[in-house]
């Protein structure tokens, strides 16, 4: 038996016990849960034994490699008389070892690698890993460990070990090779495949290797990595943009029946993606992204005003943001209309002394120009101010001015939207 009073808990490991021989009808086995632990027993009960039989049991015991001494290891043999069942006297017999620790052991050396730099979902992907033992000593049982990316499965009946078949331990996401011995000097080579599940999330995969010590679940080697680009498959994971540019003759920012496409205008995503509309005013942005997988993402799509056809200004939003959902279609159009623009210049005359109130001639202007305006095609309202050095009191009143034209416009229930348009011009 083994006990932890003579190497120590947690020093030792039972890796395997056997029933060499026995003579012919001896009914007890090897006791299978025997740890020299918590189980000290070699064999099952019920085993008899006539004079001169004897039974023959190997064990083999992993000793940590740090452990260091001068131990005797004990058995002890009992039995009962098969003629009352009294107890027979038990024999004991020593076994003396003397352990030398090896000097201090280099880690061993993993590596990981994939043939495969990228991958779809569904796509099955070979692995292997090596494992190099530097020192002139075989380190025997070792776990060799495997930590497989979220989503990913293993593919049974796939990992070899130097070319013959191991299949693995599987706990979670760890796949273990359990009880393996590195020999001195050498590399040992271990392959399988696991396949990329619908789970799978993210835009690279990333795989773990590495050697452990099953008695201290310790790593004894580095991290080996293999990293797999996910493959972007446009019907499932991007999002895309179709729009049009189009000439909103009634400025209400939708495209209405008789409101044509506007051809040439270029448009302008965040990333700097230049896309021209077709001769019907239309675009689109193919892959524009791949959206977040559990909320979507922003995207920013902006026209360039310059490419408009002369006189056109924008109706809607520009730039426009929209929401793209994975394996979706966004459309995002863009509204623009051709507009007379009337100019109003302003100084400090039209306002009530050095105050921000405009001045009743002022007022007065600007209901006769907005009443106008009401009835005329879509146009453009341009307000400048001549300032001096206080640009601070001119943008204040530029303010004032253009709330009021918005207040009058809604009163006289414009037709369109009237876009208002500010700039300080320097001196009186």
């Amino acid at each position: 038996m083994i006990s932890d009073a003579v190497f120590g808990a947690g020093n030792h490991k039972v890796v395997s016990v056997s029933l060499v021989s026995a003579p012919s009808g001896f009914t007890a086995v090897h006791n299978a849960s025997f740890n020299g632990s918590t189980d000290q027993r070699l064999l099952t009960l019920g085993g008899s034994l006539l004079p001169t039989e004897e039974v023959i049991v190997d064990f083999v015991v992993d000793i940590k490699v740090a452990t260091t001494g001068q131990f005797a290891n004990t058995v002890v043999a009992t039995g009962a008389s098969p003629l009352d069942g009294s107890p027979i006297p038990q024999a004991t017999a020593t076994a003396d070892i003397n352990l030398d620790a090896p000097g201090d052991l280099k880690k061993l050396i993993v590596e990981k690698s994939t043939s495969r730099p990228t991958a779809r979902i569904g796509d099955v992907i070979p692995y292997k890993i090596t494992v190099k033992n530097v020192d002139n000593l075989d380190r025997i049982d070792v776990d060799i460990v495997d930590f497989i990316p979220p989503g990913f499965t293993y593919r049974p009946q796939s990992a070899s070990i130097d070319g013959v078949s191991v299949e693995p331990v599987l706990s979670g996401r760890r796949l273990v090779w359990t009880n393996r011995t590195i020999p001195a000097s050498s590399t040992v080579t271990v392959r399988f495949t696991l396949g990329v599940g619908a789970a799978a999330a993210g835009n690279e995969f990333v795989n773990l290797g590495w050697a452990e010590d099953p008695l201290t679940r310790g790593r004894i080697s580095n991290v080996g990595k293999a990293v797999v680009k996910r493959e972007v498959e446009h019907v499932f994971d991007c999002g895309e943009i179709v729009g049009k540019v189009f000439d909103d003759k009634n400025r209400n920012g939708y495209q209405d029946d008789g409101e044509p496409g506007l051809p040439g205008v270029r448009v302008v995503t965040a990333r700097g993606r230049l896309i021209t509309t077709d001769k019907y005013g239309r675009y689109n942005v193919p892959c524009a992204d791949i959206p977040d997988q559990r909320i979507g993402s922003n995207f920013v799509v902006k026209l360039d005003t310059r490419t408009l056809p002369t006189g056109y200004r924008v109706t809607t939003e520009n730039p426009r943001v929209v929401r793209l959902t994975r394996g979706k279609l966004t459309k995002l159009n863009f509204g623009a209309s051709i507009s007379s623009v009337i100019r109003i210049d302003l100084n400090a005359k039209a306002f009530v002394g050095s105050s921000d109130k405009p001045s009743g001639t002022l007022v007065q202007g600007i209901d006769q120009l907005v009443r106008k305006l009401a009835g005329r095609p879509p146009s453009v309202l341009r307000l400048s101010y001549h300032a001096g050095r206080d640009r601070e009191q001119a943008r204040k009143r530029l303010q004032v001015v253009s709330r009021l034209v918005s207040d009058r416009w809604r009163e006289v229930g414009g037709r369109y939207r009237l876009d208002i348009e500010t700039t300080i011009v320097a001196g009186q």
